[in-house]
């Protein structure tokens, strides 16, 4: 019988320590032995958070011996780090997808680039809700699922990899649609990708054939790629375009040039006593190519900033007979156009209009970024740029800063010592006018490409999730006159509370949209308006939501003692918390791939590739990180028993390839002297012959 278990047990490559009972016993890692292991493990953590190349294990490990770290002999190859590092992913990833699992529903964000082996990669990130014990809110939580590299870039190649990376939790086709009734799984209800027409298109794109097997899913179209086409549409006058080529001209002047760059910093030392520029670099900042505004107005505040340096400079080059005459010739034409004051007033213009689109931008790029969040940050975006509307451009701060520095001598205009023409009144209301228009259009694009979404959809999350918006409104109570004569005031119920109302419509509209989702997961949305009344009530009487945060709120109804009376609510709750808005993480993922994978690491395999960004993306600081769970995978997932003992191996003595052990002795035996004259003496043999 034992033969026969044992047999069986080897036949489906089961660990040895999981089917013998004195294996188990035996094969016990020691603690000298694990804490040896933990070093190790704790390098390999560093080298994936860093990094640094497996081949690095070898040397690093040589040095921690030299510090006096007592690492054994076993296991310091380079293809143990990368085993490790595998184990050290997948003890992170398995407690990801534990958590997920345990919540009733999720979101996928998706992009695709092309990383430096050039070989075009699909970033599939989850979006889930969770609950935050230390900062006491609930919050939409981003984090890296998978890379994966589609066969194809169309729709069916794109969904097919979304079911690759969904495969760990058991979602082998994501267009099943017997998925939705299965037990212990979440259920998708959104997802987010940019604009592609491969992604957004309703009949051959991802979305229309998400949308044939998932009805109720809610599709965004990344709003922080929307503000980037806002700002590109609504910026379109002839300033805006000429201090765009300027920001580009400028900016490969000096790009490949490091004489170029030399020159430009002593130039900077010699201006900075009289002009006091910031601090920060002195190269002109690329913008062009970007995605995001916050690059063009840091390449707008760059120029503000050391505009006196770049003119000097350019002057200098375009007098300098050792320049080539044609650059010498596009220079001069450069400085026509740089030094004219509409150049430099208008780069503070838009220096100020684009601050608040620039913040919204930042803001859409975060890991915790919900819907509500996101709209309140557009609307406060939006209500700054009417306030820049209505005020005077000259008063806005960085023209208005900009202006006090400009210095009048004789009648000519002059800004870090650089002469500007072209001066006058008109060209002053000029200014103003293209400002005002772009300010005004700017606003109305924004506006206008949020009308890309379901705006009633959108309305509905706002008002159920912000908690604010309960607060009961008071009324003056009306007053009549009752049966005795008597004046008696009538006090407003709930019917008349209008918040209430507005709360209860938006809940009804939410449970309508994901009828199905929360019926497979067991809501009963016929309690839904009674358990919104309860909850209401409870946070108005107990709850300070005039000025607490709505995230915060939430997080006290699910864990109030009154949490029982409202379960399917909170099951509403975490599903609009996993819906998404923007793409924006996502593509700072694909900028720590590029960490992660650079042109000397372009043979990285897509597990290994997915194992260092599962580290490098989500694992916590080097201080806090513990290896235990990571090296009970490593010694429990093997068939054969882990040698953390084996001492090193004895050098092998070099053989030639093809000969046997007597033709090396004979070899041995002939000193290099006898060699070189038998081969020069065949060499004069032939030569007689």
């Amino acid at each position: 019988m034992a033969e026969l278990r044992t047999a069986q047990a080897r036949a489906s490559r089961t660990p040895v320590v999981q089917y013998a009972p004195i294996a188990c016993a035996l094969s016990m890692l020691g603690d000298v032995d694990r804490t040896r292991m933990r070093k190790k493990f704790d390098v390999c953590y560093l080298m994936a958070k860093e990094g640094i190349a497996f081949e690095k294990f070898v040397p690093l490990c040589e040095l921690e011996s030299c510090h006096g770290v007592e690492l054994g002999h076993a296991y310091r190859t380079a293809p143990s780090a990368s085993l490790f590092t595998h184990y050290i992913a997948q003890s992170h990833r398995q407690q990801f997808l534990k958590s997920l699992c345990e919540n009733n529903f999720y979101s996928f964000l998706m992009d695709g680039s092309t990383d430096a082996g050039n070989v075009e990669q699909e970033l599939v990130v989850i979006l889930t809700c969770m609950k935050d014990d230390a900062a006491e809110e609930m919050k939409s939580c981003t984090r890296f699922l998978s890379l994966e590299s589609p066969k194809k870039a169309n729709a069916s190649g794109l969904v097919k990899c979304l079911s690759q990376s969904l495969a760990p939790l058991g979602i082998t086709d994501i267009l099943d649609e017997n998925m939705l009734s299965a037990e212990g799984k979440p259920v998708l209800v959104g997802g987010g990708t940019d604009g592609a027409s491969v992604n957004v298109a309703e009949h051959n794109g991802m979305k229309g054939m998400m949308l044939s097997s998932h009805p109720w899913l809610v599709w965004s179209w990344c709003y922080a790629h929307h503000l980037e086409l806002a700002s590109k549409n609504a910026l379109t006058s002839d300033l805006f375009i000429s201090i765009d080529e300027m920001l580009l001209r400028l900016f490969y002047l000096y790009e490949k040039s490091p004489k170029k760059t030399r020159e430009l910093e002593e130039v900077v030392k010699d201006l900075q006593e009289v002009y006091e520029f910031p601090k920060g670099g002195n190269k002109p900042v690329r913008c062009q190519g970007s995605r995001w505004i916050n690059h063009k107005r840091k390449a707008l505040q760059r120029v503000v900033d050391r505009y006196g340096a770049y003119i000097g400079h350019l002057i200098t080059l375009s007098e300098d007979h050792s320049v080539k005459a044609d650059e010498r010739a596009r220079i001069k034409g450069y400085l026509k156009t740089w030094t004219k004051y509409s150049t430099i007033v208008g780069c503070a213009l838009y220096v100020d209009i684009l601050k608040s689109p620039s913040l919204l931008s930042m803001s859409l790029q975060t890991s915790e970024l919900d819907i509500v969040l996101g709209i309140k940050n557009t609307l406060k975006s939006t209500t700054a740029l009417k306030t820049l509307a209505k005020k005077d451009p000259f008063e806005w701060p960085t023209v208005k800063l900009l202006l006090q520095k400009i210095e009048d001598e004789g009648g000519k205009k002059s800004y870090q010592g650089a002469e500007l023409r072209n001066f006058s009144d008109a060209v002053q209301v000029k200014l103003k006018q293209d400002a005002l228009k772009d300010v005004t259009r700017l606003d109305e694009k924004m506006r206008e490409r949020l009308m890309w979404s379901d705006i009633k959809l959108l309305r509905a999350i706002v008002v159920f999730l912000e908690t604010q918006s309960w607060t009961k409104q008071i009324r003056v109570a009306s007053t009549v006159t009752n049966s005795d004569g008597e004046d008696a005031n009538l006090s407003d119920d709930d019917d008349n509370d209008k918040s209430l109302c507005d709360v209860k419509e938006s809940v009804d509209y939410l449970a309508s949209h994901f009828r199905l989702p929360l019926d497979a997961k067991g809501v009963l949305i016929a309690t839904l308006q009674d358990e919104i009344e309860d909850a209401v009530e409870y946070a108005r009487n107990y709850l300070d939501i005039g000025r607490s945060e709505y995230r915060k709120v939430w997080y006290k109804l699910h864990t109030c003692p009154d949490q029982h009376k409202w379960p399917n609510l909170l099951k509403l709750c975490a599903l609009v918390f996993s819906l998404p808005f923007s793409n924006g993480r996502v593509e700072q993922i694909f900028s720590s791939l590029k960490v992660v994978k650079t042109s000397r690491r372009t043979n990285l395999e897509n597990d290994t590739l997915n194992d260092l960004l599962e580290i490098y993306i989500e694992g916590p600081p080097l201080g806090c990180f513990c290896p235990d769970v990571a090296i009970e995978l490593w010694w429990s997932d093997c068939c054969t028993t882990r040698r953390v003992n084996q001492q090193p191996r004895k050098a092998y003595r070099p053989r030639n390839p093809g000969s046997s052990d007597a033709d090396n002795e004979e070899e041995e035996e002939c000193t290099t002297i006898q060699q070189w004259d038998d081969w020069f003496g065949e060499e004069s043999e032939t030569d007689e012959d």
